[in-house]
């Protein structure tokens, strides 16, 4: 993520580096290496198989904050395991705050967690 958002600096920074230390050809390989490797630990993909609850995952095609790419990714890894998954998929950015998406992801998500609350 830290090369395709908009918020390179961010990636860094959730994973405990100075937001500097991703400076493009100034960056140090060993340094771009030690966080390459803790953007992986702390990935949800290198977690995804401990997932078991019903997972619902609304993606904005147009979002530069969270590569759809990645959201894709990580359904299709849900849906290989066997993990009971929905896709919503937005033609809209991050904050899916577009009239049609918000009602939608709204009545969807209600939706589905009605129809998987543990205590029916």
């Amino acid at each position: 993520m830290a090369f395709t958002s908009d918020i390179m600096d961010w990636a860094a920074v959730e994973v405990g580096f100075d937001y500097q230390t991703l400076d493009g050809p100034k960056t140090d390989p060993e340094k771009l290496t030690q966080v390459f490797n803790k953007m992986r630990q702390m990935s949800p993909l290198a977690h995804v198989d401990k997932v078991v609850a019903p997972t619902l995952l609304l993606i904005g095609k147009k979002d530069l904050r969270v590569p759809p790419s990645q959201g894709l990714h990580f359904y299709h890894r849900l849906k290989a395991n066997n993990v009971t998954t929905k896709l919503l998929y937005y033609d809209d950015n991050h904050s899916l705050s577009t009239l049609p998406a918000e009602m939608d992801s709204l009545i969807n998500s209600m939706l589905w967690f009605h129809d998987h609350n543990q205590a029916k």
